[in-house]
């Protein structure tokens, strides 16, 4: 588990964690809070995500090797439905409340802190 800073094309960025480990992606969410230095997680490989044990809703983004957005669900409440993209290579899970409310992503990019 590394801390990371993800950023996307907007220029917007939030500070989480790269998660590459199948026990890190496993877990994801559960039994953590938010907080300023963790507000979101990026799982990889990973194409398909649960949301048993969050606790704020997430905005899920699958994405290829190369950080382009290939698809994105906004606002996603926990307990709901698990979500999947075959062709993903990570996904991205950020915290909605640190999200802009309209916005469009198309890709991210991450580097180590």
């Amino acid at each position: 588990m590394s801390k990371v800073i993800f950023r996307c094309d907007g220029g917007k960025q939030w500070y989480g964690l790269l998660q590459g480990r199948f026990h890190e992606r496993l877990r994801g969410w559960l039994l953590r809070k938010p907080t300023p230095a963790v507000q979101g997680l990026l799982l990889f490989p990973c194409n398909a995500v649960h949301f048993l044990g969050t606790r704020e809703p997430l905005d899920v983004l699958f994405l290829s090797s190369s950080g382009l957005v290939l698809r994105h669900h906004r606002h996603v409440r926990p307990f709901t439905k698990p979500r999947s993209l075959p062709s993903a290579w990570g996904v991205l899970e950020l915290v909605s409340e640190s999200c802009p409310s309209e916005w469009e992503p198309r890709r991210f990019t991450w580097r180590s802190v």
